[in-house]
């Protein structure tokens, strides 16, 4: 398990170093990244669930709504919501 770790630190810093250069750079507004990382997120989270379920039906499908719903939730005021 300690091999993940290795894998995950980088990938993680990586994400955060973009999320701060596109504040600095004045690209995108601080609510445009944080949707973006609640949304890459659930859509992980998702994905990861996801497959579990496919691979030992442990997972209930409950939690799989839980999670699409956070999906939708998350992406809610991205399109519905435009200047």
């Amino acid at each position: 398990h300690r091999q993940r770790y290795y894998l995950w630190f980088p990938i993680i810093l990586l994400v955060l170093a973009i999320g701060f250069s596109r504040l600095y750079l004045n690209a995108h507004w601080f609510t445009d990244i944080l949707g973006g990382m609640l949304l890459g997120s659930a859509s992980v989270m998702l994905t990861t669930l996801s497959w579990r379920r496919y691979t030992s039906p442990a997972i209930s499908m409950l939690q799989l709504l839980i999670v699409a719903g956070l999906l939708v939730m998350a992406t809610w005021p991205m399109v519905y919501y435009k200047d």
